[in-house]
């Protein structure tokens, strides 16, 4: 009876070696909402996925109390992250007013000691003017009058300060401020935000593939792919 007992686990040994091996279990996707965009590795929305192997230091998320997904800066404080794209590495962030430009016209955006940068585009940055102009004054363009930041009692306008003929036509308004804003920016779609870039830690190799990304176990910051199609086994959720 013990030499069957013996058998039976020698095979079990044997079959296990041929199993494939997973290095470590990848962390559920987690949201704010429904529709929130989903946070996994190396994003990890605080007090909900508890295990610090589930994300990468500096990329703590939260929700608010409208169940939008907050990321915090040290230096420019809180934004809504509208959705991420894991294989580019970007992040689409706006204000928690929706009013990204107004950050710009402060220069109120500052991502010193953190992992991201502003992802600049192909062409790098624009020059562009920002212009107050009494409610009155005829806009032929607007698509660039900034609505969170108008009133019924004036507009706020902004436009390339290569444009030299149209700010001629701009008899009732004054300028506020020049300043450089991202290529990558949607001016014409000011709702939209703008996009972060990171580097480290690089999971493009891993999500190209279709494998989750996840720290090594006892391995401090090293990352490593998960078995295949593990990307797709993280059933995310969401707060309530």
């Amino acid at each position: 009876m013990a030499t069957l007992e013996i058998f039976n686990i020698s095979i079990l040994f044997l079959f296990s070696l041929f199993l494939p091996h997973r290095a470590a279990t990848p962390c559920k996707g987690s949201t704010c909402s429904i529709d929130g965009p989903l946070a996994r590795f190396p994003f990890q929305i605080r007090n909900n996925q508890v295990s610090s192997n589930c994300g990468y230091p500096g990329f703590d998320l939260s929700c608010n109390n409208q169940s939008q997904t907050i990321i915090t800066f040290p230096s420019s404080g809180d934004f809504v992250v509208q959705s991420i794209n894991y294989l580019d590495q970007i992040l689409y962030i706006n204000g928690t007013d929706n009013c990204m430009l107004k950050r710009f016209l402060h220069r109120d955006l500052s991502f010193e000691d953190t992992p991201f940068s502003i992802y600049w585009g192909f062409e790098g940055t624009k020059n562009y003017t920002f212009f107050n102009c009494s409610s009155d004054q005829e806009i032929y363009w607007p698509s660039n009058i900034i609505s969170c930041l108008s009133t019924e009692y004036y507009k706020v306008l902004f436009l390339p300060t290569n444009w030299s003929q149209p700010r001629l036509e701009l008899h009732n308004c004054t300028v506020i401020s020049t300043t450089l804003i991202p290529s990558s920016f949607e001016w014409r779609e000011i709702n939209r935000g703008f996009k972060l870039a990171w580097d480290v830690p690089d999971c493009r190799y891993c999500e190209g593939r279709d494998q989750a990304c996840g720290l090594k176990k006892g391995k401090s910051l090293t990352i490593q792919c998960l078995h295949t199609g593990m990307l797709y086994d993280q059933i995310p959720t969401h707060i309530t």
